[in-house]
């Protein structure tokens, strides 16, 4: 028999992921763990018009502008879409350099998860590439960095747990973004 486990992919369940595939006989059980959170920014790799190199401007194989992202709910699914931008956003600029890269992460519990998270990438998060930040998406603070931003950003990523409230975030971002982006602005990928 084989059980699904709905659960993220971390240290402790890829234990027994890996080792409840060396079957000894037939009643040893058989584990499978599923992520979620790693499936869906996989629909977003698997994608060519969701992936980071259609949002910038690039000639001859090169990058001449920087990636500016935003992340909104840094639960499992928001850090996966981390480093997914992260990664997929490593262009190659102009001066044979990693162009600049930027992402705000923002997300109302991360006062409970920032520890983690700087403990896991504290070169990333020292450098200024990823910026945390604690706050409501319904806040002034959270839609004055939007207005200080919106001509920079590249990619939003809403990853809430409520469904309703990310799909008006997402509908208000995007409604905010026609009026008040200029024209020269990069491409957005919301």
């Amino acid at each position: 028999d084989v059980i699904y486990v709905h659960a993220r992919k971390d240290a402790n369940n890829e234990v027994f992921d890996h080792y409840s595939q060396y079957e000894e006989t037939e009643q040893k059980m058989k584990l499978r763990v599923v992520d979620s959170a790693y499936l869906s920014v996989l629909c977003l790799k698997q994608d060519g018009n969701s992936l980071p190199v259609n949002c910038v401007e690039s000639k001859k194989g090169l990058v001449d502008s920087p990636f500016t992202a935003m992340v909104v709910g840094f639960g499992g699914t928001g850090q996966e879409a981390f480093k997914f931008l992260y990664e997929f956003s490593a262009f190659v600029g102009t001066n044979d350099k990693r162009n600049p890269f930027k992402c705000y992460a923002i997300d109302e519990q991360m006062d409970k998860i920032e520890g983690v998270i700087k403990a896991k990438m504290p070169k990333i998060t020292e450098s200024k590439e990823l910026i945390l930040m604690k706050e409501s998406v319904n806040s002034e603070k959270f839609w004055s960095l939007v207005n200080t931003n919106i001509n920079d950003l590249n990619y939003i990523v809403i990853t809430l747990n409520n469904d309703t409230i990310g799909l008006t975030l997402a509908v208000n971002l995007f409604k905010y973004a026609l009026q008040h982006r200029d024209e020269n602005a990069p491409k957005l990928k919301i």
